[in-house]
């Protein structure tokens, strides 16, 4: 960061498996970059086939918030090239020529990099990018064009991603980030005996048996997502941290956090079953108001709803409502009725499509719902 901050920009990765505190860090990061512009963005599972889809989490809303006169001086020069696919079309007026390209073209890649360029010249920038995995192919072509080149700029580039033998199929764009030449590669580790200790005895407040404690990090390997979902478990299941209760601890990974999360959400009340369901089915994008519109249900409605799901370690309890962990959204999407899945993406799909959202973003709903031959949706997927 101080590298960055002089001028002097790097590429930073976090490898590591799902849960051992990647997001956690890059929490920590972007809360103590003073002086820098945080922009911040996460690849989803569900969101893969949406062309540019982090990079306009990157931009969209910083540009949304700056006034036209801003806007202007951010998008000046080559960066007018990136306006159209950031849905700022008013460019055109301003750039008196023709910023149109293909989806994932050069002139779109070396516009979004001047974009870059522009904001890093207000103050030194600090682009977070969680997940790298679930990144959308024209989003991984644009950070991998960006990573080589943001030596010459105050920029630093902050990503996090499972490593080679944990990737998901279809993230070979991946690969080419990670091992460049640029790149600087942090490693977490597991959590040793210690730690585990101090953070069982946080989360009971009071002081645990060793055995216990042990039984507690064999369980999860001392990875830290696994050892909070685990002890929240134990302390629902009214299991006191003593040495006679080592025994019951158990065996945690991703199908006991399934069954703990499924636990969890039933014992709240049906609106945050329902409000946490459709959390699920929006994905990273779930505002607020189209959570609500979903669920015909107040705004004030939602928060209370969302607060019980904080309450049970389900939510994260700042905007906008995302689930603590991805494990915890497949869990709970997973779980939905499939029916009620079906019917609340194309439910979302009619919502996005009122609000003139991008065609990709309305077509990942519409294709998790079976082909009926609905006129209005062949429209929707030619779009």
């Amino acid at each position: 960061m101080r590298s960055a901050a002089a001028g002097s920009g790097a590429l930073l990765v976090l490898e590591g498996p799902p849960g051992i505190g990647k997001t956690a860090l890059l929490t920590a990061v972007g809360t103590d970059a003073d002086g820098f512009t945080v922009l911040h963005a996460r690849g989803g599972d569900l969101e893969t086939g949406f062309p540019f889809g982090v990079v306009r989490q990157l931009f969209e809303r910083r540009l949304v918030e700056a006034g036209e006169d801003e806007r202007r001086e951010l998008l000046a020069g080559a960066a007018a090239l990136a306006a159209p696919l950031l849905g700022f079309d008013e460019v055109r007026r301003w750039a008196g020529a023709d910023v149109v390209g293909g989806v994932a073209s050069y002139p779109r890649l070396h516009g979004l990099y001047w974009l870059a360029a522009n904001l890093a010249a207000e103050r030194p920038l600090l682009l977070v990018v969680d997940d790298l995995h679930w990144v959308d192919a024209p989003s991984l072509r644009w950070i991998s064009y960006l990573a080589s080149r943001v030596h010459e700029l105050p920029i630093l580039l902050l990503v996090a991603t499972r490593p080679p033998e944990a990737l998901p199929e279809g993230s070979a764009l991946v690969e080419p980030i990670v091992s460049a030449p640029e790149a600087r590669m942090i490693r977490p580790g597991p959590l040793s005996g210690a730690a585990v200790a101090a953070i069982v005895a946080e989360a009971f407040g009071t002081e645990p048996g060793r055995r216990f404690c042990a039984a507690c990090h064999t369980a999860t390997g001392g990875n830290p997502f696994l050892l909070r979902e685990l002890l929240v478990d134990l302390r629902h299941a009214g299991l006191e941290p003593t040495d006679a209760s080592a025994g019951r601890v158990g065996e945690a990974g991703p199908a006991s956090v399934a069954r703990s999360v499924r636990r969890r959400l039933a014992a709240t009340d049906t609106p945050s079953i329902a409000l946490a369901q459709t959390v699920a089915l929006l994905g990273s994008r779930a505002e607020h108001r189209h959570v609500a519109a979903l669920l015909g249900s107040t705004s004030g409605d939602v928060t209370t709803a969302a607060a019980s799901l904080v309450d049970a370690g389900i939510l994260e309890p700042d905007l906008p409502l995302r689930f603590v962990h991805p494990v915890v959204q497949a869990a709970i999407h997973a779980g939905t009725p499939a029916a009620e899945r079906v019917d609340g993406h194309a439910r979302a799909a009619r919502l996005l499509a009122g609000e003139d959202a991008a065609p990709e973003e309305i077509g990942m709903h519409l294709l998790a719902t079976p082909a009926v031959g609905d006129p209005w949706v062949v429209d929707q997927l030619r779009g």
